[in-house]
Order: C-alpha cells, then sequence, then structure tokens
C-alpha cells in the first residue's frame, strides 16, 4: 500500500522533470518505517526521518540503517533532547517520551548546527524538532527544499490518530489532535513540493462542539492551504490497492501553489477538474481564513470512484471488485492446495515444522504465560468454532445468564469436546 502513494505521487515530479537520480523525501510520526519502505521501493530517498517513540525508533533504524541502538554511539539515530546522555543508551530506549525535556531547558541532545543531517532518524517530538529548526537556521538549510541537493520532493506522514478514531474517545482537546497542524508547521519550513498525510477515516467525521460542528479534516485542509499548498483530499481504501486488508484511510495530497501551476498544464481532462476543485478551495482560503465548512469536497473511492479512473489516482482503485483475501495472500503457504509440494513449500515445511512441534527445545521460544482463565476462555472460543450456530447461541445465552439449561442437541455436540480444569490441563 505504502508503494502506490508513491506511485501516485512520483508522477508529478516526473513531470516536472527532475534531474536528480532519486526523489528526496522526509518522513514525520516514522513509527517502524512502513510508509517509508513503500516510498524507497517507489524511488524515493529518505533524507530524515523523526519519530517520537524509542521503541519504534529502535525498528526502525535496524531496517533502514541495519544500526543497533543498543550501541553507545549509533551513527544515523539521533536525540532531539533526552533526559539521559549517549553513553546512557539503555536508558534513553526505556524512557517516556512524555519526559522528554523542552529543548530549550537543559537535557542532552544530539543536535547542533554543526549536524549532519541526512539520512538521518531524529528521535523526539515534532513540536521540539519544530523549534529546533527555528533556533538552528543552518540545521533547517539541510533540508530545505531550496538548500537540499536535488531539492525535497515530499513530507509524508500519518499523526497519530487515536482521537480521531471512531473506535477511541473522540477527544477534540486531546493534545494529539494539534499534531496535524505541527506537520503543517514544519511544512512551511521546509517547503517541499508535495505534502502526503495519512489519517484514519475517523478524522471526516465532526465533532460537535458548543461552536458548532467541527471538521478536522476541513481545518487541515485550511491549514496547508494557508500555507501555499493546494489540498487534494480522498478517502481510500487499502483494499482496492491490491491489499488483503479492509482499511479505509483519509489522505491529503498538498501540492506547493508554484508546482501546481506547472502540474495544471500537464494533466489530463479528468486531472484538471480534479484539482481545480481544490485550486478554487485554495484561493478562497487566501482571501478568508476563516472559511465556513462546505467549500471543499474529499473524494470517496466507493462513491467517486469514476473520478479515480484515468487520472493519477487509478492505482488507488487497481484491483478494485477483485479484492484479494488474507487466504489469496497466504495460500501458497497452505500444504493442503498442493497436491504436489513445489520446492519453497517443501522448504517452508522443513524450516518451520520443527517450530511446531519442538518449541520446547527452543532457547529463543517461550509459551505465552497466561493464567487459567484466559485459557479457558480461549479454549472455550475454539470449542465454540467447532460447533453449531443454534448450539454456540444457547452456550452464550448461559455465558450471559439468561438461561442455564443445555437443549439435548446442544449438549450431544459439547460433550466430545476437550476442556481445560483449574490445573490447565484437558
Amino acid at each position: 500500500m505504502p508503494g502506490l502513494w508513491g506511485e501516485c505521487t512520483l508522477k508529478w515530479p516526473l513531470i516536472l522533470e527532475i534531474k536528480a537520480l532519486w526523489l528526496n523525501y522526509i518522513e514525520l510520526f516514522a513509527g517502524c518505517g512502513g510508509l517509508s519502505l513503500g516510498l524507497e521501493a517507489s524511488g524515493y530517498n529518505l533524507v530524515i526521518a523523526n519519530e517520537l517513540s524509542p521503541m519504534a525508533a529502535e525498528t526502525f533504524a535496524y531496517n533502514f540503517f541495519n544500526e543497533r541502538l543498543d550501541d553507545q554511539h549509533p551513527e544515523h539515530t539521533l536525540w532531539i533532547n533526552s533526559n539521559f546522555s549517549k553513553n546512557e543508551m539503555s536508558k534513553r530506549l526505556r524512557e517516556n517520551p512524555k519526559t522528554y525535556p523542552p529543548i530549550i531547558d537543559h537535557g542532552f541532545s544530539d543536535l547542533n548546527n554543526n549536524t549532519q543531517l541526512n539520512r538521518k532518524l531524529l528521535v523526539g517530538s515534532i513540536i521540539e524538532l519544530n523549534k529546533l529548526l527555528q533556533q538552528q537556521p543552518e540545521l533547517l538549510k539541510q533540508i530545505q527544499d531550496e538548500h537540499l541537493d536535488g531539492g525535497l520532493d515530499l513530507v509524508s506522514g500519518g499523526p497519530p490518530c487515536q482521537s480521531f478514531s471512531m473506535a477511541g474517545l473522540r477527544q477534540l482537546g486531546n493534545e494529539r489532535n494539534t499534531l496535524p497542524w505541527e506537520f503543517a508547521k514544519f511544512v512551511e519550513l521546509t517547503h517541499p513540493k508535495f505534502v502526503l498525510l495519512e489519517n484514519v477515516s475517523g478524522i471526516l467525521k465532526a465533532f460537535n462542539t458548543e461552536a458548532g460542528q467541527f471538521y478536522a479534516w476541513y481545518e487541515v485542509a485550511k491549514a496547508f492551504s494557508k500555507i501555499n499548498y493546494v489540498p487534494l483530499c480522498l478517502h481510500v481504501n487499502a483494499k482496492y490497492a491490491g491489499v488483503a486488508q479492509n482499511r479505509p484511510r483519509f489522505i491529503l495530497l498538498g501540492i506547493r501553489a508554484d508546482v501546481y501551476s506547472i502540474i495544471i498544464q500537464k494533466s489530463n481532462a479528468k486531472e484538471q477538474a480534479i484539482l481545480k476543485h481544490s485550486y478554487q478551495f485554495f484561493e478562497k482560503i487566501q482571501l478568508n481564513t476563516d472559511l465556513e465548512y462546505g467549500h471543499l469536497k474529499y473524494f470517496d473511492v466507493d462513491k467517486d470512484t469514476t473520478f479515480f479512473q484515468d487520472t493519477f489516482l487509478e492505482p488507488l482503485i487497481a484491483y478494485k471488485g477483485k479484492e484479494f483475501s488474507v487466504a489469496d495472500a497466504i495460500q501458497d503457504l497452505s500444504i493442503e492446495n498442493h497436491q504436489e509440494k513445489s520446492a519453497y513449500v517443501k522448504k517452508l515445511d522443513k524450516f518451520f515444522n520443527p517450530l511446531l512441534t519442538k518449541h520446547k527445545s527452543l532457547s529463543n521460544y517461550d509459551l505465552r504465560a497466561n493464567g487459567i482463565h484466559v485459557k479457558k476462555r480461549f479454549k472455550l472460543y475454539q470449542n465454540l468454532n467447532l460447533v453449531s450456530s443454534n448450539t454456540k447461541k444457547e452456550v452464550q445465552q448461559i455465558l450471559k445468564g439468561l438461561s442455564s439449561l443445555l437443549s439435548e442437541h446442544a449438549f450431544d455436540e459439547l460433550k466430545y469436546l476437550s476442556f481445560l480444569n483449574e490445573d490447565g490441563q484437558v
């Protein structure tokens, strides 16, 4: 999926006839590097990445730089500010990100005006990173489009989304909700040609406030328009891009205004219609930054499928109507689907079967230390998947306290199944 975002945005820099050997990008809220992996597979070169969590940063550093952070002096991973020095790396890796000292306070920062930022992972808050770049202009110049060798083509990232998610608490006042605006502040400092912001679908749902309804996605689009970026807003789904997962997401593609003026001339009629709608909104924001809700639409992959066809957005619907299931994605691992095992499957058998049957002899394999009640509950779940739907409903009624008796048919189904006793034995 991440590679398809790269595929969509890759076309635009090519239109601009960039002569660089690669396309430069910066990854914010980098996590373990899933989006970065897709972008690099699409021909992008990492300039810097930023991640708050030391745990995620440790994985990112290993994946992209082959760097172990338990070494005392990692080459590619730098802390924006920490309570601990470089010589206390083990403490840094266990540090609570909420306790990072502000950049203006005392602490241990690995960054100064002489730091070389190319292909570096910066661990710490985007808020403190923005402050640091404003305080140290020599650092900022290294990653600005007009100063960076080859230019800065893209700033991308997915700000934490728990407060926007419909599965979460939906807290408008949560401090995490300010992060899309910190994203915009970073973009204002670095001037990339394009912006890619990803978030959950819940960002499209309004928050009810005393002042009326607040649409976070719309306000974010306004924020990018204010800093000279034309926002194209999309609601897409990974399953239509060939991923075996139902994963709807909000995407904002921001195009710097001067780049937009070139792209619009090179685009086909359908692409122009999509982009001009965004540009009309952009022009209104330039005149009225408090523009009320309703002047920009997002294009939904289900409701507006025709807008995606025959445009640079088409890779996002490449598998619409022919989605992959998980079984499709991993069926080559199934022995049952092979009358004659391929050499690949035989190799998997040889490697994995001992892990499944002889795990007690492995020094790096530990069974989960679940309590007896957890084990019994999951054993029950397993058994309920083996019986008829009527028997399953009867058991559920008993578990809810709505019944105390099983029918004779249900009892006959259940009596042959194994259950755990208090010692965890069958």
